[in-house]
Protein backbone atom coordinates (compact mmCIF):
# COMPACT_ATOMS: atom_id res chain seq x y z
CA UNK A 1 0.00 0.00 0.00
CA UNK A 2 1.34 3.62 -0.85
CA UNK A 3 1.33 6.62 1.66
CA UNK A 4 1.04 9.43 0.00
CA UNK A 5 3.62 12.25 1.06
CA UNK A 6 2.32 15.33 2.16
CA UNK A 7 3.25 18.46 0.21
CA UNK A 8 5.52 21.26 2.15
CA UNK A 9 2.15 23.48 1.74
CA UNK A 10 0.19 20.71 3.89
CA UNK A 11 3.01 20.70 6.04
CA UNK A 12 3.22 24.13 6.92
CA UNK A 13 -0.48 24.37 7.51
CA UNK A 14 -0.17 21.72 10.16
CA UNK A 15 2.34 24.12 11.52
CA UNK A 16 0.49 26.91 11.56
CA UNK A 17 -2.57 24.95 13.40
CA UNK A 18 -0.33 23.84 16.33
CA UNK A 19 1.41 26.49 16.77
CA UNK A 20 -1.90 28.52 17.06
CA UNK A 21 -3.32 25.95 19.27
CA UNK A 22 -0.21 26.18 21.07
CA UNK A 23 -0.49 29.94 21.43
CA UNK A 24 -4.01 30.15 22.36
CA UNK A 25 -2.78 27.49 25.24
CA UNK A 26 -0.30 29.69 26.42
CA UNK A 27 -2.79 32.80 26.41
CA UNK A 28 -5.92 31.34 28.39
CA UNK A 29 -3.49 29.52 31.08
CA UNK A 30 -0.25 31.03 31.45
CA UNK A 31 0.10 32.90 34.74
CA UNK A 32 1.21 36.18 34.80
CA UNK A 33 1.18 36.72 39.05
CA UNK A 34 -1.21 39.16 38.85
CA UNK A 35 -5.20 39.39 39.11
CA UNK A 36 -7.96 41.62 37.49
CA UNK A 37 -10.42 43.16 38.67
CA UNK A 38 -13.05 44.41 36.98
CA UNK A 39 -16.56 45.79 37.38
CA UNK A 40 -19.09 43.32 38.25
CA UNK A 41 -23.49 43.81 39.33
CA UNK A 42 -25.23 45.82 41.64
CA UNK A 43 -27.65 43.81 43.86
CA UNK A 44 -31.02 45.32 45.43
CA UNK A 45 -31.21 45.36 49.58
CA UNK A 46 -34.44 44.33 50.02
CA UNK A 47 -33.91 41.05 48.38
CA UNK A 48 -30.92 40.41 50.16
CA UNK A 49 -32.38 40.52 53.56
CA UNK A 50 -35.69 39.00 55.58
CA UNK A 51 -36.82 41.31 58.52
CA UNK A 52 -39.19 39.72 60.89
CA UNK A 53 -42.27 41.68 61.02
CA UNK A 54 -40.79 44.56 59.03
CA UNK A 55 -41.51 43.97 55.30
CA UNK A 56 -39.15 45.95 53.03
CA UNK A 57 -40.34 49.20 52.43
CA UNK A 58 -40.41 51.06 48.48
CA UNK A 59 -36.26 51.88 49.21
CA UNK A 60 -33.80 51.05 46.47
CA UNK A 61 -30.19 50.28 48.17
CA UNK A 62 -27.71 48.63 46.16
CA UNK A 63 -24.76 46.30 47.52
CA UNK A 64 -22.38 46.76 44.70
CA UNK A 65 -19.86 44.69 43.50
CA UNK A 66 -16.34 43.55 41.61
CA UNK A 67 -15.16 40.57 40.26
CA UNK A 68 -11.59 39.53 40.43
CA UNK A 69 -9.71 36.62 38.93
CA UNK A 70 -6.23 35.20 37.27
CA UNK A 71 -5.06 37.65 34.85
CA UNK A 72 -4.20 35.67 31.83
CA UNK A 73 -1.70 36.91 29.36
CA UNK A 74 -4.67 38.38 27.71
CA UNK A 75 -6.56 39.91 30.36
CA UNK A 76 -3.28 41.53 31.51
CA UNK A 77 -2.92 43.21 28.35
CA UNK A 78 -6.81 44.07 28.87
CA UNK A 79 -5.98 45.54 32.04
CA UNK A 80 -3.56 47.34 30.93
CA UNK A 81 -5.28 49.60 28.27
CA UNK A 82 -8.89 49.58 30.02
CA UNK A 83 -9.18 52.03 32.32
CA UNK A 84 -11.82 50.50 34.02
CA UNK A 85 -9.36 47.57 34.80
CA UNK A 86 -7.19 46.96 37.85
CA UNK A 87 -4.54 44.92 37.90
CA UNK A 88 -2.92 43.86 41.58
CA UNK A 89 0.06 41.09 42.72
CA UNK A 90 -1.88 37.93 43.67
CA UNK A 91 0.67 37.60 46.18
CA UNK A 92 -0.91 40.84 47.80
CA UNK A 93 -4.11 38.84 47.85
CA UNK A 94 -3.88 35.87 48.53
CA UNK A 95 -2.09 33.69 50.58
CA UNK A 96 0.44 31.70 49.70
CA UNK A 97 -0.66 27.67 49.76
CA UNK A 98 -4.34 28.34 49.96
CA UNK A 99 -6.69 26.69 47.20
CA UNK A 100 -9.69 27.79 46.16
CA UNK A 101 -11.91 26.06 48.54
CA UNK A 102 -10.08 27.38 50.92
CA UNK A 103 -9.96 31.55 49.99
CA UNK A 104 -13.51 30.74 49.51
CA UNK A 105 -13.99 29.88 52.89
CA UNK A 106 -12.17 32.83 54.45
CA UNK A 107 -14.46 35.24 52.36
CA UNK A 108 -17.47 33.35 53.33
CA UNK A 109 -16.62 34.06 57.04
CA UNK A 110 -16.05 37.87 56.11
CA UNK A 111 -19.66 38.17 54.95
CA UNK A 112 -21.18 35.99 57.75
CA UNK A 113 -18.93 38.57 60.56
CA UNK A 114 -20.18 41.67 58.67
CA UNK A 115 -23.91 40.57 58.70
CA UNK A 116 -23.63 39.72 61.98
CA UNK A 117 -22.06 43.21 62.70
CA UNK A 118 -24.28 44.95 60.46
CA UNK A 119 -27.64 43.49 62.53
CA UNK A 120 -25.98 44.80 65.76
CA UNK A 121 -25.38 48.41 64.33
CA UNK A 122 -29.17 48.47 62.87
CA UNK A 123 -30.55 47.41 65.88
CA UNK A 124 -29.01 49.62 67.93
CA UNK A 125 -29.18 52.64 65.93
CA UNK A 126 -32.03 52.22 65.91
CA UNK A 127 -33.20 52.33 69.23
CA UNK A 128 -33.26 47.76 69.87
CA UNK A 129 -31.26 46.24 72.76
CA UNK A 130 -28.70 43.92 71.08
CA UNK A 131 -26.03 41.70 72.62
CA UNK A 132 -22.73 40.66 70.79
CA UNK A 133 -20.29 37.70 71.22
CA UNK A 134 -16.85 36.52 70.32
CA UNK A 135 -14.57 34.13 71.36
CA UNK A 136 -11.84 35.98 70.19
CA UNK A 137 -10.10 36.31 66.76
CA UNK A 138 -9.45 33.37 64.92
CA UNK A 139 -6.60 33.30 62.12
CA UNK A 140 -7.49 31.98 59.10
CA UNK A 141 -4.31 32.61 56.65
CA UNK A 142 -1.27 34.70 56.90
CA UNK A 143 -0.24 36.89 53.64
CA UNK A 144 3.39 35.44 52.17
CA UNK A 145 4.89 39.06 51.99
CA UNK A 146 3.10 40.04 55.21
CA UNK A 147 4.59 40.83 58.22
CA UNK A 148 2.94 37.93 60.29
CA UNK A 149 4.89 35.49 57.80
CA UNK A 150 6.53 32.62 59.63
CA UNK A 151 5.39 34.20 63.06
CA UNK A 152 1.49 33.44 62.80
CA UNK A 153 -0.20 30.54 61.34
CA UNK A 154 -3.43 29.46 60.82
CA UNK A 155 -5.70 28.35 63.71
CA UNK A 156 -3.61 30.62 65.89
CA UNK A 157 -6.45 32.26 68.51
CA UNK A 158 -5.48 36.03 69.12
CA UNK A 159 -6.06 37.09 72.83
CA UNK A 160 -4.16 39.94 73.75
CA UNK A 161 -2.12 42.03 71.90
CA UNK A 162 0.76 44.58 73.73
CA UNK A 163 -1.73 44.21 76.69
CA UNK A 164 -4.98 44.81 75.90
CA UNK A 165 -7.68 42.03 75.60
CA UNK A 166 -8.68 40.91 72.02
CA UNK A 167 -12.36 39.62 71.50
CA UNK A 168 -13.35 41.71 68.13
CA UNK A 169 -10.91 42.28 65.02
CA UNK A 170 -11.87 45.97 65.62
CA UNK A 171 -9.76 45.99 68.91
CA UNK A 172 -7.03 43.91 66.51
CA UNK A 173 -7.59 46.56 64.29
CA UNK A 174 -7.11 49.41 66.67
CA UNK A 175 -4.35 48.32 68.35
CA UNK A 176 -2.21 47.80 64.98
CA UNK A 177 -3.06 51.34 64.09
CA UNK A 178 -1.88 52.44 67.28
CA UNK A 179 1.10 51.30 66.41
CA UNK A 180 1.68 52.06 62.78
CA UNK A 181 3.96 50.67 59.95
CA UNK A 182 7.56 49.93 61.87
CA UNK A 183 5.61 49.69 65.13
CA UNK A 184 5.49 45.98 66.80
CA UNK A 185 3.22 44.05 68.71
CA UNK A 186 3.04 41.53 71.36
CA UNK A 187 0.86 39.09 71.60
CA UNK A 188 -0.40 36.32 73.66
CA UNK A 189 -2.09 33.57 71.43
CA UNK A 190 -3.25 29.77 71.49
CA UNK A 191 -1.94 27.86 69.16
CA UNK A 192 -3.23 24.29 69.58
CA UNK A 193 -3.88 24.66 73.04
CA UNK A 194 -1.07 25.98 74.06
CA UNK A 195 0.09 29.56 74.99
CA UNK A 196 2.44 30.94 73.42
CA UNK A 197 4.13 35.06 73.50
CA UNK A 198 5.25 36.38 70.25
CA UNK A 199 6.22 39.29 68.98
CA UNK A 200 4.89 40.76 65.54
CA UNK A 201 5.91 43.90 63.35
CA UNK A 202 3.46 45.96 61.63
CA UNK A 203 3.53 46.41 58.22
CA UNK A 204 1.65 47.65 55.48
CA UNK A 205 -1.02 46.61 53.15
CA UNK A 206 -1.36 47.47 49.24
CA UNK A 207 -2.60 51.50 50.67
CA UNK A 208 -0.24 52.07 52.65
CA UNK A 209 -2.02 51.23 55.90
CA UNK A 210 -0.71 49.62 59.34
CA UNK A 211 -1.73 45.78 58.77
CA UNK A 212 -0.25 42.81 60.20
CA UNK A 213 -0.89 40.69 56.43
CA UNK A 214 -3.34 37.92 57.99
CA UNK A 215 -6.83 37.34 57.01
CA UNK A 216 -8.85 36.86 60.12
CA UNK A 217 -12.54 36.14 61.60
CA UNK A 218 -14.14 36.69 65.11
CA UNK A 219 -14.37 32.93 66.43
CA UNK A 220 -18.00 32.01 66.76
CA UNK A 221 -19.65 35.88 66.43
CA UNK A 222 -23.19 35.69 67.28
CA UNK A 223 -25.74 38.04 68.54
CA UNK A 224 -28.94 38.49 70.60
CA UNK A 225 -31.49 39.95 68.76
CA UNK A 226 -34.87 41.16 69.55
CA UNK A 227 -35.81 40.66 65.89
CA UNK A 228 -35.37 37.95 63.37
CA UNK A 229 -32.93 38.90 60.56
CA UNK A 230 -31.85 36.57 58.08
CA UNK A 231 -29.49 36.77 55.16
CA UNK A 232 -29.76 35.58 51.33
CA UNK A 233 -26.32 34.36 50.68
CA UNK A 234 -26.57 32.72 47.57
CA UNK A 235 -26.00 36.03 45.33
CA UNK A 236 -22.59 37.27 47.11
CA UNK A 237 -19.19 35.35 47.22
CA UNK A 238 -18.02 36.80 50.39
CA UNK A 239 -16.18 39.49 51.76
CA UNK A 240 -17.29 42.24 54.56
CA UNK A 241 -17.70 45.41 51.76
CA UNK A 242 -21.53 44.75 52.26
CA UNK A 243 -21.77 46.00 55.35
CA UNK A 244 -22.67 49.07 55.02
CA UNK A 245 -25.80 48.43 53.10
CA UNK A 246 -26.71 45.60 54.61
CA UNK A 247 -27.11 47.95 57.70
CA UNK A 248 -29.01 50.59 55.79
CA UNK A 249 -31.50 48.23 54.64
CA UNK A 250 -32.26 46.86 57.83
CA UNK A 251 -32.41 50.11 59.91
CA UNK A 252 -34.88 51.55 56.80
CA UNK A 253 -36.88 48.88 57.71
CA UNK A 254 -36.83 49.36 61.46
CA UNK A 255 -37.86 52.51 61.35
CA UNK A 256 -41.05 54.53 60.77
CA UNK A 257 -39.96 56.67 58.12
CA UNK A 258 -38.25 55.68 54.65
CA UNK A 259 -34.90 56.93 54.84
CA UNK A 260 -33.94 56.90 51.76
CA UNK A 261 -37.21 59.27 50.41
CA UNK A 262 -37.45 57.71 46.43
CA UNK A 263 -33.32 58.16 45.94
CA UNK A 264 -31.69 55.54 44.35
CA UNK A 265 -28.84 54.73 46.87
CA UNK A 266 -25.93 52.37 46.23
CA UNK A 267 -22.97 52.20 48.55
CA UNK A 268 -19.60 49.87 50.18
CA UNK A 269 -17.75 49.85 52.87
CA UNK A 270 -17.10 47.64 56.20
CA UNK A 271 -19.27 47.68 59.08
CA UNK A 272 -17.37 47.62 62.47
CA UNK A 273 -19.51 47.26 65.95
CA UNK A 274 -18.72 50.66 66.84
CA UNK A 275 -20.85 51.82 63.61
CA UNK A 276 -17.46 52.95 62.27
CA UNK A 277 -17.02 52.45 57.85
CA UNK A 278 -13.83 50.55 57.02
CA UNK A 279 -11.88 50.68 53.54
CA UNK A 280 -12.75 48.26 51.03
CA UNK A 281 -11.33 46.79 47.56
CA UNK A 282 -12.75 47.16 44.12
CA UNK A 283 -13.41 51.07 44.94
CA UNK A 284 -13.31 51.95 41.30
CA UNK A 285 -15.22 49.05 39.73
CA UNK A 286 -17.99 49.81 42.16
CA UNK A 287 -18.17 53.29 40.98
CA UNK A 288 -18.97 51.71 37.06
CA UNK A 289 -21.37 50.09 38.52
CA UNK A 290 -23.48 52.41 41.01
CA UNK A 291 -23.56 54.35 37.61
CA UNK A 292 -24.76 51.91 35.50
CA UNK A 293 -27.28 51.03 37.88
CA UNK A 294 -28.42 54.65 38.21
CA UNK A 295 -27.50 55.76 41.83
CA UNK A 296 -28.04 59.36 42.73
CA UNK A 297 -25.72 58.83 46.20
CA UNK A 298 -23.22 56.27 46.38
CA UNK A 299 -21.97 56.32 50.01
CA UNK A 300 -18.30 55.20 50.28
CA UNK A 301 -15.47 55.00 52.98
CA UNK A 302 -13.28 58.30 53.56
CA UNK A 303 -10.57 56.52 52.56
CA UNK A 304 -11.72 55.30 49.38
CA UNK A 305 -13.20 58.99 48.74
CA UNK A 306 -10.46 60.04 46.37
CA UNK A 307 -10.36 57.26 44.45
CA UNK A 308 -13.98 57.28 43.72
CA UNK A 309 -14.78 60.94 42.82
CA UNK A 310 -11.37 60.06 40.55
CA UNK A 311 -13.55 58.16 38.07
CA UNK A 312 -17.05 59.06 38.95
CA UNK A 313 -19.53 61.21 36.55
CA UNK A 314 -23.19 60.79 37.14
CA UNK A 315 -23.58 60.02 40.76
CA UNK A 316 -23.01 61.89 44.13
CA UNK A 317 -19.98 60.30 46.39
CA UNK A 318 -20.82 60.92 49.96
CA UNK A 319 -17.92 60.01 52.25
CA UNK A 320 -18.48 58.33 55.69
CA UNK A 321 -16.48 57.07 58.56
CA UNK A 322 -19.55 56.01 60.60
CA UNK A 323 -22.77 54.87 60.46
CA UNK A 324 -24.62 57.72 61.99
CA UNK A 325 -23.03 60.39 59.06
CA UNK A 326 -24.93 58.12 56.57
CA UNK A 327 -28.08 58.91 58.74
CA UNK A 328 -27.68 62.63 59.26
CA UNK A 329 -26.62 62.70 55.35
CA UNK A 330 -29.98 61.56 54.56
CA UNK A 331 -31.60 63.35 57.15
CA UNK A 332 -30.71 66.66 55.90
CA UNK A 333 -31.10 66.28 51.65
CA UNK A 334 -34.43 64.76 52.47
Amino acid sequence: MQIKQMNSRQVLWIIIVSLFFLTSAFVMSFDTGYLITLPSYAYLGENMVRVADYPAKEAELYILTYWQEKATPLYYIYGKINPKLDLVKSKTVTPKGLNAVEYSEISSNMLVNSQIKAMYVALTSAGFEAEISSEGVLVEAVVENGSSFELLEKGDLIVTANGSNIRYQEQLREVTKKQGVGGRLTMEILRGGEELTITVPVGKNSRGEPSLGIFTHNKNIGIISPVKIDFNERELRGGPSAGLIYTLEIYNRLMDEVVTKGRVIAGTGQINLDGSIGEIEGMKQKVYVAEKQGADILFCPKGNYEEAISVATDVKVVAVSHFSEVIAYLAEVN
